[in-house]
């Protein structure tokens, strides 16, 4: 084993670097390579910092033979570095450059030896968390769409469109339309809904009610992502009550395997379609029996008809025979 990953080889018919091929492929986070110089392999760890490569033999004596079970290592260096005013700046130690979670969720990068301090100002990423609230209004406002056209009437060409007058999917629009109007209970007024963060229909008398498309006050809300970044993430993640949390919940139930109410749907839907295929079915094998009765009849008629014009060929005949 390197690392705790059991490596397997057949001594009888792996060359050494079948075996080196085989710890490369590994999930043992290490590199081997043969040394042709030196006539030995040499594993390197694909992790930094001052720490061990644990090898052992379990089935076999591969890494004894190779020399790698007592070989000394060399470890690699941990970053050293001091932050101001955490522990006292006391010296601090990383087996990465990058170093998380010692000042809040900052992550920093060490690029260089140097011993003068280096001035850090760390700030919101209004731009990233705009756009992930973008995009999320963008996906809603493109439903939105779908469904409205799905369900409009064209007067003008007098066609409805697939979904018109469909239940379902008004029942689920009313839904949607809900779920953005409604304040998040337990926070504080004012930054308790997505209107209050600036994501509204727009202004007074101006919403597309037929559509209801989120519009978004880039002022409003980026001022507060700058101010009060954790408000505006509540207003969506609030474990209770955030609005994200109550649109996955809903679109759950919507999609939720065979008990979903687009499965549902889908199923009562596929139901009719059944039903209807049905009856034109029995509707079809009716005519065709008619017909086949039509047939039935005609075919006598014409039997009789040229029963009867055989019978008037032979009158006549008899007539005409007699006047003779």
């Amino acid at each position: 084993k390197i690392n705790g990953v059991a490596i397997e080889y057949d001594r009888t018919r792996d060359a050494v670097n079948d075996i080196i091929n085989r710890i490369n492929l590994s999930k043992a986070n290490v590199s081997a390579s043969y040394d042709s110089l030196n006539d030995k392999i040499v594993l390197t760890a694909k992790y930094t910092g001052e720490m061990s490569i644990s090898v052992e033999d379990i089935g076999g004596n591969f890494l004894a033979a190779a020399g790698l079970l007592d070989a000394e290592q060399q470890y690699g260096v941990n970053a050293l570095f001091r932050v101001e005013g955490l522990n006292g700046g006391a010296q601090l130690s990383s087996a990465s450059n990058t170093v998380k979670g010692i000042i809040g969720n900052t992550t920093l990068t060490l690029k260089e030896v140097s011993e003068n301090p280096a001035t850090i100002t760390i700030a919101q990423n209004v731009d990233s968390a705009y756009g992930a609230i973008k995009s999320f209004v963008d996906q809603y406002n493109s439903v939105m769409d779908l469904l409205a056209t799905q369900t409009a009437y064209d007067k003008d060409k007098k066609i409805a469109g697939p979904l018109q007058g469909d239940g379902a999917v008004r029942t689920i629009q009313q839904a949607l339309r809900r779920l953005t109007t409604t304040a998040v209970d337990g926070l504080p007024s004012g930054l308790d809904s997505l209107l209050a963060i600036g994501i509204s229909t727009g202004a007074a008398g101006q919403g597309d009610f037929k559509s209801a498309q989120l519009k978004i006050d880039d002022v409003r809300l980026k001022e507060l992502l700058a101010q009060d970044p954790e408000a505006v993430a509540k207003v969506f993640m609030d474990k209770d009550n955030g609005i994200a949390l109550k649109f996955e919940s809903y679109l759950g139930e919507l999609t939720r395997g065979v008990t979903g109410v687009l499965a549902k749907t889908q199923e009562i839907l596929s139901n009719q379609t059944k039903s209807i295929d049905k009856r034109i079915a029995d509707v079809e094998r009716r005519l065709e029996k008619r017909r086949e009765g039509l047939v039935r009849q005609f075919t006598q008629m014409e039997k009789v008809l040229s029963s009867m014009q055989q019978q008037q060929a032979w009158m006549s005949a008899q007539f005409n025979s007699m006047q003779a």
